[in-house]
Parts: structure tokens; C-alpha cells; sequence
């Protein structure tokens, strides 16, 4: 039941978050609206489909775990990244770009290998359907231990990621937002990574 509550809150956040960023997306609009093959968009599309499973195992955190430090971990993680995604989101929609591209994951990266489509395992730092099926079963300091070891990668990941765009992106907001991805996720990893060696 808390479980259910807490995505209904996930949802609700979304839409209003998505609302609000039309209207930041309207007062920090750019000349010129990127476009197919830009990095704003790749990042943007990428940056979605990562944040996505980042909030799936979060929520699975909030609900499995034991430890109320994990349980807040993922608690923040999903409301922070549920509302970067109503961002990014809002975005797209102003940039009048599709939500899914034909470029390959991180192609605009300057990553060229070949992925299979819709294959999110073969974007850095995201969980396998193997592994998600096996952090949803598990319980207690099995499930923590699981939890944060793919967090970890998954962040890790992400922060390459905003990394390249904070660097990259032309458009300021973009850059900024990338910016703040990158510290933030930064200072989690040195968390969950102190937590599993203590």
C-alpha cells in the first residue's frame, strides 16, 4: 500500500513538474531549438531512459529496504530524478523532437557501436532485466547490498553522461542542469560507496 501511494505521488509529481517546467522552458527559451543529432537532444533522450530505471529501483528501495538510510537514498533519488525527467521531457516536446531517436544510445557522445534497439542493458551503467528481477526479489541487507552496488554503476554512468553534455551542450540550461547532475551524483556515490564498505 505504501508502495502504491508513494508512485501515485511519483506520477502526481511528474505532471506538475512537466507544468512547471513549461514555464522555465518558456522564460530560458534559446534562439535556435536543437535538433536531431545535437547533444541536447541526445542527452535529453538518454538521460530520460536512464533516469527511468534509476527511479524503478529507488522506488524498490523505498519499498524493500530495511535500512532507513537506503530507504531515504532511494526516497531522494526518485523524486529528484522523477522531476529531471518532467524537464527533460518538456524539452523535447518545446524542441518538437521525438522522444526516441534512430541514433544509437550515446551517439552523441561520439559512441558509434552497434546496439540492438531498445536493449537499455547496453547503455553504461544500466542493470540487466536479470538484475532488476533479482533486486526486486531480494530482502534486507541482501537487497541494500544489491541496491547500491547498482546504483553505483548506474550513477557512475550517469555522471559520464552529464559529464560530456555540461561540457558540450550549447544551450545554457541544459548545461546547467547537466552541471547539477554531475555533483550530485557524484556525492551519492561517495555515500553508497562508503556505506557498503562500513
Amino acid at each position: 500500500m505504501a508502495f502504491t501511494r508513494f508512485r501515485a505521488l511519483l506520477a502526481l509529481l511528474a505532471v506538475l513538474l512537466a507544468a512547471a517546467g513549461f514555464g522555465l522552458g518558456r522564460l530560458t527559451a534559446e534562439p535556435s531549438a536543437p535538433g536531431e543529432g545535437s547533444v541536447e537532444v541526445g542527452f535529453a533522450r538518454d538521460m530520460i531512459r536512464h533516469h527511468e530505471q534509476a527511479v524503478l529501483m529507488a522506488q524498490l528501495a523505498y519499498d524493500h529496504a530495511e535500512d532507513p538510510l537506503v530507504k531515504a537514498i532511494g526516497y531522494d533519488i526518485a523524486l529528484s530524478q522523477q522531476h529531471q525527467i518532467g524537464m527533460m521531457t518538456r524539452w523535447l516536446e518545446e524542441w518538437q523532437v521525438p522522444a526516441t531517436g534512430e541514433a544509437p544510445p550515446m551517439a552523441w557522445m561520439g559512441h558509434h557501436e552497434s546496439h540492438a534497439e531498445g536493449d537499455d542493458a547496453l547503455m553504461p551503467g544500466m542493470a540487466s532485466p536479470a538484475q532488476l528481477d533479482d533486486l526486486a526479489e531480494a530482502t534486507g541487507p541482501s537487497f541494500e547490498t544489491r541496491f547500491l552496488e547498482l546504483m553505483i554503476d548506474h550513477h557512475t554512468a550517469g555522471v559520464d553522461m552529464a559529464s560530456y553534455a555540461a561540457e558540450h551542450a550549447s544551450v545554457d540550461h541544459v548545461r546547467t542542469l547537466a552541471a547539477g547532475m554531475v555533483e550530485a551524483q557524484r556525492n551519492e556515490v561517495v555515500m553508497m560507496s562508503d556505506m557498503l564498505n562500513n
